[in-house]
């Protein structure tokens, strides 16, 4: 019985190991996600995740625009990686190019409908002390 205790205990161990190598292997995907805004008071924010599956996700949103808008990744170097967003409700379209500079900034160039540079600071999400918990069943399943 010790012994199955110890070798699960050692299977779970390089399991968790290995999970976390996944994501320090390719550090620039660690690098560029999280939350992201402007320093220039600009009111969206810009949420990128990497899925392995999916690669990456990119969103922008506005708590006071109440608006959301998506970007679609086109291309990924090692140097930069680039997305264009269309705003439908305004026809906007501007291509992204992403740019690592350091742990909390980034650099973004925009081309297309507007030109411009902009730096994009780490935002970080306070939960004030509250111990967020979620179990099985408030997950919820999409069906594609």
């Amino acid at each position: 019985m010790k012994n199955l205790f110890f070798n699960l205990s050692f299977l779970l161990s390089i399991f968790a190991y290995s999970q976390d190598g996944n994501i320090s292997n390719n550090d620039k995907h660690a690098d560029i996600t999280g939350i992201w805004q402007q320093g220039n008071g600009s009111t969206y924010y810009v949420v990128i995740l990497y899925n392995y599956e999916k690669d990456y996700i990119f969103t922008n949103f506005s708590f006071i625009e109440q608006n959301t808008v998506v970007e679609n990744l086109i291309e990924e170097t090692e140097d930069y990686v680039k997305t264009v967003v269309h705003n439908p409700d305004n026809g906007w379209r501007v291509f992204c190019e992403y740019s690592y500079i350091n742990a909390n900034t980034l650099r973004v160039r925009y081309t297309g409908d507007t030109e411009s540079t902009r730096l994009l600071y780490r935002q970080t999400i306070i939960n004030d002390g509250h111990k967020n918990s979620f179990g099985k069943k408030d997950v919820k399943i999409a069906k594609l």
